[in-house]
C-alpha cells in the first residue's frame, strides 16, 4: 500500500474542510446553521486560516464557524443546599408554628412544588445541614461527605423523601456542606453542562470561628475558579444575616437585581418562598442555553429571541451572559428570559473576525 505524500494529504483534508464549512454556512444542517452573507475577503480568509491550521498541527485552534445557529436548552446540573438546623422548625416569624406551617414543612411543600415540572429536564442532587444519621451520637455541626441524594434527572421525590426522615435539629455548618456539594459537581463537570448550587438557609453560619469565611470562600471558589454559580435562598432572614447573604448572592453570580430591596432571594413568608423557588427552578430549566458550535475569544456574538437582538449584559440583570467559561452554555436574565420563554426561537449571531 503506498503512502500519499504529506503535502498531499494536507491538501486533501484542506478541500474536505471547505467543503465542510460551505455545506454548513450555505444550506440548515444538523445544528441548524443558517446562512450568512459571505464575501470573498472571508472565503480568503477562511482559506487562510484551515491551511494555517493544518501546518500547525495539533496546536492550532478551533477554527471559527460563522453562522447563525439556533440554541435549545443546556444540560443543567444542580445541587439544594437545604438547612436542616433546628431554626427551621419554627415559624416564619419565630414562634412555635402551627402543625404543617413551620418553615421546613413550607420548604418541602414548596420545593416539591417548584421541581415538579422540571424534573426530568434538569439533573438535580441533595446536601442537607448538618448531617443526621440513625445514631444517636451526631454533633449539632456534622457533616457527612457526599450527597444525600446524587445528581441525576428524575431526582427529586428522593430529595422530597429526605424532608420526613429526620427532624430539623443542630447548628448552620452551610459552609463545609457547600463544600460537598461543589465536589460532587466538580467529580461530574463537563464544559458541555452547566452547573449551580442553590443554597437554601435560615439562619448565618454558626458551627465555627472560621464559619462565615468558610462558606464565603465556597462559593466564591465555585463562581471565580469552576463558573459554577449559586443562587442563594434566605428563608425569614433577619438581622445580621441578612448582609452576609447579600454578600453570598453577589459573590455566587446569581443575584437578583439591583431594583430588588435584596439581592438575595429573600422569602420572608411561605408565599415568597413558593414563587421565588419557582422562578429558580425555571430559570435553570427554561433560560439556560447549549451553544452547539462554541465560538473563540474573538468571535463576535449577538444572541435573538424571535425577531429581537438581546444585548449582553454582564451585570446579569436584563440580557444574557456566558454562563461558562468555555462559552459552550450562556443563559437569559430578567425580561430576556421571560421572552424566550413566551417566544422560543433562541438563536445565537455568531461573526468571525
Amino acid at each position: 500500500m503506498h503512502r500519499l505524500p504529506q503535502a498531499l494529504l494536507r491538501r486533501l483534508l484542506l478541500a474536505l474542510l471547505i467543503g465542510a464549512v460551505a455545506a454548513s454556512c450555505g444550506a440548515r444542517t444538523g445544528l441548524d446553521v443558517e446562512p450568512t452573507d459571505a464575501g470573498p475577503t472571508r472565503d480568503a480568509g477562511l482559506d487562510a486560516g484551515l491551511d494555517a491550521g493544518l501546518d500547525a498541527g495539533s496546536d492550532a485552534g478551533p477554527i471559527c464557524m460563522p453562522g447563525v445557529v439556533r440554541l435549545d436548552p443546556g444540560t443543567v446540573d444542580v445541587v439544594f443546599v437545604i438547612d436542616r438546623s433546628g431554626s427551621m422548625s419554627d415559624a416564619f416569624d419565630g414562634m412555635t408554628p402551627r402543625p404543617g406551617e413551620s418553615r421546613w414543612e413550607i420548604l418541602e411543600l414548596a420545593l416539591g412544588g417548584a421541581l415538579e415540572t422540571f424534573d426530568e429536564s434538569i439533573g438535580v442532587g441533595a446536601k442537607f445541614f448538618p448531617t443526621q444519621t440513625m445514631r444517636a451520637t451526631e454533633s449539632p455541626c456534622d457533616v457527612n461527605p457526599g450527597l444525600e441524594v446524587p445528581i441525576g434527572p428524575g431526582h427529586a421525590p428522593g430529595i422530597i423523601t429526605q424532608f420526613s426522615r429526620y427532624d430539623p435539629f443542630g447548628g448552620t455548618p452551610v459552609g463545609p456542606a457547600a463544600r460537598e456539594a461543589l465536589d460532587a459537581l466538580l467529580a461530574r463537570a463537563d464544559e458541555n453542562s452547566a452547573q449551580f448550587m442553590v443554597v437554601a438557609t435560615d439562619g448565618a453560619p454558626n458551627c465555627s470561628e472560621e464559619a462565615v469565611r468558610e462558606i464565603v470562600d465556597v462559593i466564591g471558589e465555585a463562581h471565580d475558579t469552576h463558573g459554577i454559580d449559586t443562587y442563594v435562598l434566605g428563608i425569614a432572614s433577619t438581622g445580621p444575616e441578612v448582609s452576609l447573604l447579600e454578600r453570598l448572592a453577589i459573590t455566587g453570580g446569581r443575584p437578583r437585581p439591583s431594583t430588588e430591596e435584596r439581592r438575595f432571594y429573600d422569602a420572608r413568608d411561605a408565599r415568597l418562598l413558593d414563587t421565588l423557588l419557582g422562578e429558580i427552578t425555571r430559570d435553570l430549566a427554561q433560560c439556560v442555553f447549549a451553544v452547539p458550535v462554541p465560538p473563540d475569544a474573538d468571535a463576535e456574538v449577538a444572541v435573538l429571541v424571535g425577531r429581537e437582538t438581546i444585548p449582553r449584559d454582564t451585570s446579569r440583570e436584563d440580557g444574557w451572559d456566558w454562563t461558562n467559561p468555555s462559552r459552550t452554555q450562556l443563559s437569559l436574565f430578567g425580561g430576556a428570559c421571560e421572552q424566550a420563554i413566551a417566544e422560543g426561537n433562541v438563536r445565537a449571531n455568531i461573526l468571525c473576525r
